[in-house]
């Protein structure tokens, strides 16, 4: 039982640096503009389910910048609205969803 735990902890933690390299490839790539590798390994991420619905809200957050730059407003759009549910007082999610509605000339909307 004593060699299971530090065994099963050590898998955990290699988990997360799975995730962690994830995270920096979807970023790397973003920033060079390969913007579909970026809404891949921001899609394992997210379908890694390790994170917490907070860290999830921010992955989605970036995964809805590499659609926007992209030109897919309405997957961008759909990533703005799963991160508000995940955490609805997440402000800068409203407000980016709020400049993709601007860009694309919806005054109105709320």
């Amino acid at each position: 039982m004593i060699l299971v735990v530090p065994l099963f902890l050590g898998m955990v933690c290699l988990a997360h640096a799975d995730v962690l390299e994830l995270l920096k490839g979807a970023l790397a790539a973003r920033w060079r503009g390969d913007f579909d590798s970026s809404i891949d390994l921001y899609g394992q991420v997210i379908a890694s389910g390790e994170l917490s619905s907070r860290d999830l809200a921010f992955v989605l957050r970036g995964r809805r910048i590499a659609h926007d730059l992209k030109g897919q407003i309405d997957n961008a759009m759909a990533d703005f609205d799963a991160a508000i549910q995940l955490a609805a007082d997440f402000g800068s999610a409203n407000i980016d969803r709020g400049l993709v509605w601007i860009k694309c000339g919806e005054y109105d909307r709320q």
